[in-house]
């Protein structure tokens, strides 16, 4: 599995070479020792600049310079931001300690700093709200944003979880009682290698899968000669550490692969590294990715492993009341007739060969109920932002309360506002079921004096549900540009004409939103795409955004028009 970093790359899509003909490979090529140096290889593709060991990069080179190294991360910020400023020399001095490592891992950064045209192509795709942010890139392709902490460790910890290939050999079975002490996750180990080919192969390719996003794989070189564990033999095993499973859980739990599939085999590890309570961290969240997470954060720097277990076990008690339908339960993975064609071997009975797996089966066979949900905790500290989010203040992300926020697919969060115990969780849990919660949005208080005649003024909650109305309606959303900017008085003007002209039809109803005070829910955004511009929608049937054309006469005229036509055609 590779993952993609930033550097000069050639039309061919091969290493520079050097006049000599010699290839860079893996070591990449000269980096600058200044920003405002060329290359003298700037013939052989483009320039690459570096500050601090920080590549920076622009429009014009990002394409040009992607190149398979194992990771791509990269920071996009804005200059004089306080924020970036608290971890910028943390994220330089990680770059400065990676460049060494193999395989080569630069990292790079983007200045979005409002004005910088050279950035526009790249920082247009990001929200300025959520600057600064981390981004990890895989084959030129996003795949998570970094929420950790931004210290220089962290950073390079990551790295080096990301960089992980294949399950890792344990030559001493003596050595499984360490790993038991030490690790503070869930992780697996085969007993399979040499005994049972199929299966500890597909273990392989799944823990090639899975170990870039930190779950923790190994094998044991002498599977027969593990006598410390007796009954495992040919086993795929989970361990759970005593740091990590409830009062209610075993240390392990074993997978046969007699008469199973790698279907099988998958989906019975990310049941049990994720369930019934998963503990999820910045490495392995792109592992949850069902119709509802709901995450119980905790404090981990200052709790204790008490504190932690209480809430961990009353979870967990939750967990087992309501994460299945009786329906699900009927469905879980059951034996099946021992199936496929392995050579015999003296190892080996036929009755216990690891059935052949048809991938192009395979993943429309995961898919989870819409009343399901999973389950897991998290530290604060590692997903601040996402609790601000959910409406958590400071005091309360550095305080050691038990936060609880779910997170839908749709983007839509629900915070508990009750203080957490097993009750009040079962409770809210409950209601998150039977959808009688409303989600968190960001939404401002309505004016004293609305500004706008012949129109109601909606906060982020009210729209949510006008949307939800099958009433025709047309909706102003007033941007965060200053008003009195051309294209915005334009829109708004437009509309008060409209609303005015059509103020006696009572089958249309014409409403605001203040995007500076409110958030579109995520759910609509799609639907209501502005990025936070002025922008006017008719929602009649279907939502049509008006797009007038650049200084055109008329507008409120047009727009009187577009309205009448759209309905029509709706």
């Amino acid at each position: 599995m590779k993952l993609v970093l930033l550097i000069s790359l050639l039309c061919n899509g091969v290493f520079p070479q050097t006049k000599s003909g010699e290839s860079y490979g893996n070591q990449g090529p000269p980096i600058l020792g200044g920003a405002k140096k060329k290359s003298k290889f700037e013939d052989l593709g483009p320039t690459i600049y570096e500050e601090n060991e920080v590549q920076i990069l622009v429009d014009a080179d990002w394409d040009e310079n992607l190149l398979a190294y194992n990771i791509y991360l990269v920071l996009f910020y804005e200059k004089d931001c306080q924020e970036t400023a608290k971890f910028i020399k943390e994220f330089e001095a990680a770059a400065d300690e990676l460049i060494v490592t193999r395989p080569f891992t630069p990292l790079a950064k983007v200045d979005c700093t409002e004005g910088n045209k050279k950035t526009t192509g790249l920082c247009s795709k990001i929200k300025r709200s959520s600057l600064p942010i981390i981004k990890l890139y895989r084959n030129e392709e996003f795949v998570m944003d970094y929420s950790g902490q931004r210290d220089r460790q962290s950073l390079i910890n990551f790295i080096a979880s990301i960089n992980a290939e294949g399950s890792k050999v344990i030559e001493n079975p003596k050595d499984l009682k360490g790993f038991m002490k030490n690790s503070t996750d869930k992780f697996f180990v085969s007993f399979a290698s040499k005994i049972y080919k199929r299966l500890h192969g597909a273990y392989q390719s799944i823990a090639e899968e899975m170990m870039p996003y930190g779950v923790q794989f190994y094998h044991l070189q002498n599977p027969k000669k593990s006598k410390l564990y007796p009954g495992m033999d040919g086993q795929i095993v989970m361990f759970r550490p005593d740091g990590v499973k409830t009062k209610h859980e075993n240390s392990t739990v074993q997978f046969g692969g007699k008469g199973k599939t790698e279907e099988d085999l998958t989906k019975w590890i990310k049941e049990s590294y994720l369930g019934p309570v998963g503990l999820r961290n910045i490495m392995n969240r792109a592992l949850y990715h069902g119709n509802l997470l709901i995450v119980v954060y905790i404090n981990t720097q200052t709790g204790t492993e008490q504190m932690t277990q209480y809430v961990k076990n009353r979870a967990a008690l939750v967990a087992e009341k309501r994460m299945y339908t009786a329906n699900e339960k009927e469905n879980k993975v059951k034996d099946s007739e021992p199936c496929g064609e392995e050579p015999k071997t003296d190892e080996v009975e036929e009755s216990e060969k690891f059935c052949k797996f048809d991938p192009k089966e395979y993943s429309s066979k995961l898919g989870k109920s819409e009343n399901n949900f999973e389950l897991a905790m998290s530290d604060k500290q590692d997903f601040r932002k996402e609790l601000q989010r959910c409406g958590f203040d400071d005091m309360d992300i550095d305080s050691d309360k038990v936060l609880v926020c779910a997170l839908k697919n749709d983007g839509n969060r629900y915070p508990m506002d009750e203080a957490f115990s097993k009750d009040s969780f079962d409770m809210f849990v409950d209601q998150l079921l039977k959808r009688s919660i409303k989600p968190f949005i960001y939404t401002g208080k309505k004016d004293e004096n609305p500004r706008l005649q012949f129109a109601k003024q909606l906060t982020g909650y009210d729209l949510m549900e006008d949307m939800e109305k099958g009433n025709d309606k047309v909706i102003l959303l007033i941007g965060r540009t200053e008003i009195d900017k051309t294209g915005d008085a334009e829109l708004v003007n437009a509309f008060k004409t409209a609303a005015e002209e059509l103020k006696d039809d009572n089958s249309i109803d014409f409403a605001y939103m203040d995007l500076a005070d409110n958030e579109i829910a995520p759910n609509l955004i799609q639907e209501l795409s502005v990025e936070d511009q002025t922008s006017i929608f008719l929602v009649a049937g279907k939502t049509t955004r008006f797009r007038p054309v650049v200084g055109q006469q008329n507008l409120g005229g047009v727009l009187v028009k577009f309205i009448g036509q759209r309905r029509m055609d709706g």
